[in-house]
């Protein structure tokens, strides 16, 4: 049974193995980890269920969520700290956000207890849904935490920091800890990159991946690191260009160990061939595909779509894109590009719209300027001004690029009913945004727990550390 999107690859028949299964769930090889664990954990084996969980979390799709929490639930007796995977995947599913509470009472309970990894889970569910703590608790937690002078909590505390740094305090407070602990921290190394390519200092940045290089591979400078450190130097969320070269030649080692990077590494190249002599990125691409890589089946869907690379074909587009679709943000944005370019014909059209938007509630925001547009043609559906100018509204906010000069052009077919209707469509759609990706300001306003308000900066408690 295998209920992950990937192809069939034909394998040499082999007795399952909780080794094997376990090594390629960490090199990402979706099949070969679901062939060996898959059998163990239906005959009761629990650590094959604990592992099982952990590759169809990762897996990401409405089955094999659905598939994780199964498992997790079978798990969760002998492996007490899998409450906090599978109270995140409870609450997916349902909304509920009382899952994530029984979550935190199990887990401060396991501190309680003494259990070694409990402070690090709290604060990591902390760091995901801040509305659980205010921000004296989690600046005191946050101070324990770098008290006990343990690698692994130091970099659950940098961790907080590097997920809440849109808070400037938090983010000079990260710098700070990293540039003290980064010999003994390694996760410090990609956000020390990223800093260095802000300040645009190539001589930092060349000794910072001469560090990891020297230690790769070890337990703590694995290629997973290596990846991190790639995806630093190739972000879109700072204004300095791509370092697309030193980025190539990080993945490129990575790429040996971990789909992803291979991944990663042929989508660099479809756009950049010239970074690797004789670099074949298609060919790169569907290695990663055929071991279960969403990314890697979005960029080929892209470059079907495109051309780039490769001979424009539509249905091998649309398929590549159906499945990226399923796991990514990103491919629902591409597919419903492809409907809207008129691939798959007028009929199809309209099955842009739905994609969109679920693509902008998942955090992909340059979905709402697409969705501007959709309302604004009259081209296979009546244009809905009102509602293009709505979603154009909540481009504009997220500063997506473009959204203002839509909005100038959209404005002579406004009148002050399209206006006001746009607005309060806009108001409500970004309102149920905020109350999706932070649920307990909603929870706490009805009374149904009493817990603060969204954490902002920890920076004075842990600042002597």
């Amino acid at each position: 049974m295998l209920l992950l999107c990937t192809p069939l690859v034909t394998q040499a028949v082999l007795l399952p193995d909780l080794e094997r299964g376990i090594r390629a769930l960490e090199a990402g090889e979706v099949e070969r980890a679901e062939a060996n664990l898959r059998p163990l954990a239906k005959a009761g084996y629990v650590e094959a269920q604990h592992y099982l969980a952990r590759l169809y979390k990762q897996a990401n799709t409405p089955k094999s969520r659905l598939e994780a929490i199964r498992w997790y639930e079978a798990s969760v007796s002998a492996y007490p700290l899998d409450i906090e995977p599978l109270a995140r995947l409870r609450f997916l599913e349902t909304g509920d956000p009382q899952h994530l509470l029984n979550a935190e009472q199990a887990l401060v309970r396991l501190k309680k207890q003494g259990h070694p990894d409990a402070l690090r889970r709290i604060i990591r569910l902390y760091r995901d849904f801040p509305g659980l703590v205010d921000d004296a608790r989690i600046g005191r937690l946050l101070g324990e935490a770098l008290e006990t002078d343990d690698p692994d909590n130091i970099a659950t505390v940098i961790d907080w920091y590097r997920k809440n740094d849109g808070v400037r305090e938090n983010f000079i407070q990260l710098i700070q800890l990293c540039s003290r602990h980064y010999r003994r921290v390694d996760d410090c190394l990609p956000d020390l990159v990223l800093n260095a390519r802000m300040g645009q200092n190539d001589e930092r940045m060349d000794a910072l991946i001469d560090q990891a290089l020297s230690r790769y591979p070890s337990r703590d400078v694995d290629a997973d690191l290596l990846y991190a450190m790639a995806s630093a130097l190739l972000t879109n969320d700072v204004p300095q260009p791509p370092e697309q070269l030193r980025a190539a030649e990080l993945l490129e080692i990575a790429a040996k160990r971990r789909v992803k990077a291979l991944a990663r590494l042929g989508d660099l190249l479809v756009d950049r061939p010239d970074l690797i002599e004789d670099a074949d990125p298609i060919g790169m691409l569907e290695r990663a595909h055929e071991a279960g890589s969403a990314e890697a089946a979005l960029t080929l869907g892209r470059a079907y779509m495109n051309g780039t690379l490769v001979e424009i074909d539509p249905d091998r587009a649309e398929d590549y894109l159906k499945q990226a679709a399923e796991a990514l943000p990103a491919g629902k944005f591409s597919l419903a590009r492809y409907y809207m370019r008129g691939f798959a014909g007028d009929a199809q059209y309209t099955r842009a719209a739905p994609l969109l938007l679920d693509a902008a509630r998942a955090g992909y925001r340059r979905a709402d300027l697409d969705l501007a547009r959709f309302y604004s043609e009259n081209r296979v559906v009546k244009a809905n001004p009102a509602y293009a100018y709505a979603f154009a509204r909540i481009a504009e906010t997220n500063e997506v690029d473009g959204a203002e000069a839509f909005i100038a052009q959209l404005q002579p077919q406004l009148d002050d009913a399209m206006r006001a209707e746009g607005n309060a469509v806009a108001e409500k759609e970004y309102d149920a945004r905020v109350q999706r990706r932070e649920p307990f300001l909603k929870f706490a306003m009805t009374g149904g727990r009493d817990s603060g308000t969204e954490t902002g900066s920890a920076s004075a408690t842990t600042a002597s550390h």
